[in-house]
């Protein structure tokens, strides 16, 4: 498993799109360039049947370090199966270089693809299998102009502020097994 967890390493590092930090090393971030199917940079959306908005779907997951490798590697599945999915345009992944604290950022034609997505077999598996490494996760959707994809990291993270995180200490779901 840890060949495929260099994958994540090599897909933030291979595609940086952006490293911030003001205050060492510590708070340095990496991400990917925004990529997909339905995308095409200097063109935008490209799907023939994308409305005027999109639905923009970002996780926030901070990680126990001593096992985020099993969380990396499921998420490469999912990126792997994420043009499977219809209605799927475009994601970018966003890491902190020392830390255990990872984004995700997935657009999509409409809400229903993204439903479907979330409930598709590979997506579930992902998240049972990953649940060990994530301390705490936030969730949150908003509606995006489909001119203006991608929205910036600065746009997804100021949308993101108002989600509260949930506590999944120990692999636990809130409310599950």
């Amino acid at each position: 498993m840890r060949a495929k967890s260099a994958w994540w390493t090599r897909a933030l590092l291979g595609g940086v799109a952006a490293v911030v930090g003001a205050v060492g090393l510590s708070s340095c971030e990496v991400a990917t360039r925004f990529r997909g199917p339905g995308f095409e940079r200097g063109r935008g959306v490209v799907l023939d049947d994308v409305g005027g908005t999109v639905v923009v779907v970002v996780t926030n997951a901070r990680l126990d370090r001593a096992k985020r490798g099993v969380f990396m590697d499921y998420s490469q599945r999912v990126v792997e199966d994420l043009p499977n999915h219809d209605g799927f345009i475009g994601h970018s992944l966003r890491r902190r270089l020392l830390g255990g604290e990872v984004w995700t950022v997935t657009v999509w034609r409409d809400d229903a693809a993204a439903d479907e997505f979330v409930a598709a077999p590979q997506h579930k598996e992902a998240v049972r299998q990953g649940m060990s490494a994530i301390v705490q996760a936030r969730f949150h959707r908003f509606s995006w102009p489909t001119d203006r994809v991608p929205p910036t990291w600065d746009v997804v993270k100021k949308e993101l502020d108002g989600a509260a995180f949930i506590d999944y200490a120990g692999g636990k779901r809130p409310g599950g097994p």
